[in-house]
């Protein structure tokens, strides 16, 4: 590793799909250019599995979601190549850009780095990649040799068209499962704003945030909206405009992203969780200490000798550390587990 240097990934999956073995080959060809400081995948990530976006936040990936519309440009790589520019402005110190794509339609953003001084590594399929473009990087490599194979396609869930008597508990009316939907959203967006330092943040990403809560929100959602004669093909700005109207959030259209934020009101105590604030600011540091670790996994004791030097405490919201484990578990936001020969719990990131 060159330790001096400062790297960055830009991964399409619109064009390139991740498989583990890809993934674990270019973050160690990826260290051999320097200290990786940025690493953001963009996809529709309603058409990416669940496992996929757990293998891509589990190695540090930023998580972008771009929906894709019939008969447009993909804005995918719209999306991506505005974020990269943004990204040579924002971060000078960034010595090196890892692409992965094979559009063609990088050529002027691959133009603009290299006028920068940085250097450009495309990773790519090198016998479908635009010729023009692997002629105009200072260094480009073949997915095949970061053990590329080709993965089965990715199928995105059936969504149920059913009513609400088919959802996933018979017993939940639609007066029941609103708050709960509720409560998903002003979490998720506490858990974004906190790991972004912003109390205002991109609608897209809270939306990546609530599919790992709940691989099946979209379809939950849209049976809300239907029950309540509110179904229409946005429903996911319809769905946060009623969260709005119900006070539960603010929502600010900056150019062409919604910025949501949570309102700090008593609604948050019709959800039956007290302290919920807080509840979720404490999860999010916890979350941040395991980021920060280099082990994969280690006891539950370590991590709260951690917590306690950073003066995170669970006092006043759980009745020990491990029930609010349990409850990070129930979320999502970890894994927690015994391992043979070993004497009590385990944890790791999702």
């Amino acid at each position: 590793m060159k330790e001096d240097q400062d790297v960055a990934i830009f991964w399409d999956l619109e064009n390139i799909q991740a498989t583990r073995f890809l993934l674990s080959d270019l973050i160690e060809e990826a260290e051999s250019f320097g200290r990786v400081v940025i690493r953001r995948a963009f996809a529709d990530w309603r058409k990416r599995s669940e496992q996929t976006a757990k293998d891509l936040l589990k190695n540090q990936f930023e998580l972008h979601h771009f929906p894709h519309k019939r008969h447009q440009k993909n804005s995918v790589d719209i999306s991506m190549a505005v974020n990269i520019m943004e990204t040579i402005i924002s971060h000078p110190n960034i010595s090196s850009f890892l692409i992965l794509s094979d559009d063609k339609d990088f050529r002027p953003i691959v133009q603009a780095i290299r006028r920068r001084g940085k250097e450009v590594c495309l990773i790519c399929d090198e016998d479908k990649a635009d010729t023009e473009l692997l002629g105009m990087v200072d260094r480009s490599i073949h997915i095949d040799d970061l053990g590329y194979t080709e993965p089965e396609e990715e199928v995105k869930e059936e969504e149920t068209q059913s009513d609400l008597s088919t959802t996933e508990s018979k017993s939940e009316t639609g007066e029941e499962l609103l708050p709960v939907l509720f409560h998903n959203l002003t979490e998720s967006i506490r858990h974004v704003s906190i790991e972004q330092e912003n109390a205002s943040v991109d609608h897209n990403t809270v939306l990546t945030r609530l599919k790992i809560i709940d691989p099946k929100i979209d379809s939950k959602i849209k049976t809300i909206l239907k029950w309540l004669k509110k179904d229409n093909p946005k429903w996911y700005l319809t769905f946060l405009n009623l969260a709005a109207e119900e006070g539960y959030i603010t929502i600010d259209l900056e150019d062409t992203i919604y910025k949501i934020s949570v309102v700090e009101s008593t609604k948050l105590s019709e959800l039956g969780l007290t302290n919920e604030q807080r509840v979720t600011e404490y999860f999010a540091h916890i979350s941040k200490i395991l980021k920060n670790l280099d082990n994969p996994e280690f006891p539950i004791s370590t991590l709260a000798q951690l917590a306690n030097k950073a003066d995170y405490t669970y006092k006043g919201l759980f009745s020990s550390f491990l029930k609010a484990l349990e409850e990070m578990k129930s979320r999502k936001l970890i894994k927690l587990y015994k391992k043979k020969n070993t004497m009590g719990w385990w944890i790791s990131e999702v």
